[in-house]
């Protein structure tokens, strides 16, 4: 009877917290992803076709953000800046996370180590390097060596920081 009367008063224990369990689900409203890079380019493709994806999925609606400029820092810091509630994410490329945090650290605003949590890859894009057919160098090696020893003479284009002259001579 004793058992009877625990496994009883256990049950209705139970049911009594289940509602307030299930209130607190997540999502339950919206969620914003946004989207460091200009409209129409890869990266704002890829997060469009995973937004509505991720909406079916979460059954909320995942509305796209695009917050392009300097390289990415500007979306991304608004993600940082967000409110910590799952309801602000970021789908970025690396160089918002990697290669503006290494070479002009002093326009970043926050550090991805510590103010991110990665969740997932969500693509991967090759990274290409291509040089003028005349150019004095035809692998990574030779071109590395050429920029060491004639300093300034390598300028070098990224989706990410623009670097200062000061720096580009370093590869």
């Amino acid at each position: 009877m004793k058992s009877l009367l625990s496994m009883l008063m256990v049950a209705s224990l139970l049911l009594g917290v289940t509602p307030h369990l299930s209130a607190q689900g997540y999502p339950n409203q919206a969620i914003n992803l946004v989207i460091p890079l200009a409209p129409g380019d890869a990266n704002d493709v890829s997060a469009r076709a995973m937004a509505e994806e991720l909406a079916k999925l979460l059954k909320v609606p995942v509305v796209p953000v695009n917050r392009p400029g300097a390289g990415a820092t500007i979306g991304t810091d608004s993600v940082v800046k967000a409110k910590k509630d799952g309801y602000t994410i970021l789908l970025t490329p690396n160089a918002a996370l990697i290669s503006s945090r290494i070479l002009n650290p002093e326009t970043v605003p926050y550090d991805p180590l510590k103010d991110l949590t990665p969740l997932g890859l969500a693509a991967r894009t090759p990274i290409v390097i291509t040089v003028r057919h005349d150019a004095p160098y035809k692998s990574f090696g030779e071109m590395v060596e050429f920029a060491k020893k004639n300093p300034g003479k390598v300028r070098v284009a990224t989706i990410g920081p623009v670097i200062s002259p000061s720096k580009s001579s370093t590869p």
